[in-house]
């Protein structure tokens, strides 16, 4: 399978993510469902290293020994209503996680990829036999997060 890639990128290094959600302008009326969740920079890391694994075209590396960086900005966490039921108590959330990604070639030193922002989301009903927990929820937005960030990575010509 070939890749948009150069031919010489077989490692990647994933750094930690830096948390850029503005916890000042988090909480609003528009935004009312806007969350803090301590730790999300460290699971989004780990659910993209994850993916890396899971697609192959990639191998995990160190930071020295990597042909490529993943750098990533977490930019927002959103749990938003999406279904009410008859008593007007939440039955539904989306849980919506955005990112900006950049992936930087070490070896010319240049950026072979980047996005402003990217996104992942997940529904999760709070109650009946399709219930899910949030982090059940927020564990599924940060997979679809991670494949879309590989899959926009390693699109073929």
């Amino acid at each position: 399978n070939q890749t948009a890639l150069p031919e010489y990128v077989k490692t990647v290094h994933v750094r930690s993510v830096a948390n850029k959600i503005d916890l000042s302008t988090s909480i609003s009326s528009d935004k009312a469902f806007q969350t803090y969740r301590p730790g999300l920079d460290v699971e989004l890391r780990n659910a993209l290293i994850e993916r890396f694994v899971f697609d192959g075209h990639l191998r995990i590396a160190n930071e020295n020994k990597a042909n490529a960086i993943v750098e990533m900005d977490l930019l927002s966490f959103d749990r938003d209503p999406l279904r009410y039921n008859q008593d007007d108590s939440i039955q539904e959330f989306r849980i919506h996680v955005r990112a900006a990604v950049r992936m930087r070639d070490v070896v010319k030193d240049e950026i072979l990829w980047e996005t402003p922002a990217i996104s992942g989301n997940a529904e999760y009903f709070t109650s009946g036999r399709l219930a899910k927990t949030e982090d059940e929820a927020v564990g599924d937005a940060l997979e679809d997060l991670s494949r879309n960030i590989v899959e926009r990575i390693l699109e073929e010509w």
